[in-house]
């Protein structure tokens, strides 16, 4: 399960509904989802591409907080909750390039709902599970 505060969990679910998609990632310390930041992306269509320069200065200032890159998140449009191929092949390749075992994916439908996955690398087969989130601090 996870844990995730509340003031986050309100700031993803008010984001604008897409498209555009858009995304960010979300950090987290003592096992609790903390942290997030907006990242607009690069501007190659109505799909979310994570700005990655932009987004290795925030994981570099996080680490010096003592805050780790948890997962990253981006928006959906109305009826799509699950990860689409593109995400899932994103998550591959992040997965291998990190040399990480596992990480996780938000889909936020703007105003409706949040979906959390876990990307995992498993004897070189990708295996995605969906999470269970609960918001700390009601």
């Amino acid at each position: 399960m996870l844990k995730i505060k509340q003031e986050i969990y309100s700031k993803l679910f008010k984001l604008k509904k897409a498209p555009p998609e858009s995304g960010g990632i979300l950090g987290w310390r003592n096992g609790i989802i903390c942290k997030y930041t907006f990242d607009y992306g690069l501007e190659l269509g109505d799909f979310y591409v994570p700005n990655t320069e932009y987004l290795n200065r925030i994981i570099s200032l996080w680490q010096n907080e003592g805050i780790s890159t948890l997962a990253i998140y981006h928006t959906h449009p109305h009826g799509y909750d699950e990860l689409s191929p593109v995400d899932i092949q994103y998550a591959s390749n992040l997965l291998e390039f990190c040399s990480i075992s596992n990480f996780y994916f938000f889909i936020v439908i703007p105003q409706e709902s949040i979906f959390a996955y876990k990307a995992s690398m498993i004897k070189g087969h990708i295996e995605i599970t969906e999470e269970e989130i609960s918001i700390e601090g009601r």
